[in-house]
């Protein structure tokens, strides 16, 4: 929970920078002054802040996904053993191919964010887990995603689903919703490669009737 409320702190912040760029134009503009120039200064720089931000918000993604997979395999994730990764520089590398994937499917009347959406869950997984690099893991989501599209369709509906009820609850219900959610993929990414899964323990059978 509170490595979700460091997302939100970092998305909040690069977007604050976003609205004050907007409000400088809207301020200028009612006091007559604002040229064309300084309308594309500001949104060169409010452009280049969201692509920051962006960036550093993938980051986040990823160590969420380290620290989910850790809990997958049974290890107790810690703030010392989530920025633990194999590489950063591929982590960014990762980002800026996501991001450009999406700016394509952006491009694609939306298709292709959906298409990302569906079948990309499973990227960072690659990079953090196998050691992938960025267009071997995001290739290898798309096959997974394909070789297992049934239940994983349902299972990302699912987390969808939990999601959007998360955010109605004043956004609060996300601060539980958004942690499940990184676990569920987690342990589906487990059981889809094979990887190692934490053994639930069983309790005591039921007794049942005496045999003869």
């Amino acid at each position: 929970m509170l490595f979700v409320l460091l997302s939100f702190a970092v998305g909040a912040i690069f977007n604050a920078g976003s609205f004050g760029d907007y409000q400088e134009i809207n301020e200028a503009a009612m006091r007559g002054d604002i040229s064309t120039s300084t309308a594309t200064g500001v949104s060169f720089g409010s452009s280049l802040l969201g692509l920051l931000g962006g960036i550093i918000n993938s980051i986040l993604g990823a160590l969420g996904i380290n620290a989910a997979l850790r809990e997958a395999t049974g290890y107790k994730a810690t703030w010392g053993t989530l920025f633990k990764v194999n590489s950063y520089p591929m982590i960014i590398l990762t980002a800026l191919l996501l991001l450009v994937a999406g700016f394509v499917g952006a491009l694609l009347c939306g298709l292709g964010l959906i298409a990302l959406a569906i079948f990309a869950p499973f990227t960072y997984h690659n990079v953090v887990d196998r050691n992938l690099n960025a267009w071997d893991a995001l290739t290898g989501s798309f096959r997974l995603v394909g070789q297992n599209f049934g239940a994983v369709f349902l299972l990302e509906l699912a987390l969808l689903g939990i999601n959007i009820v998360g955010a109605l609850v004043c956004g609060l219900g996300l601060f539980v919703t958004i942690p499940l959610s990184l676990l569920a993929l987690a342990f589906a990414f487990r059981r889809i490669t094979g990887g190692p899964v934490a053994a639930i323990e069983a309790g005591p059978a039921p007794a049942g009737p005496a045999v003869a």
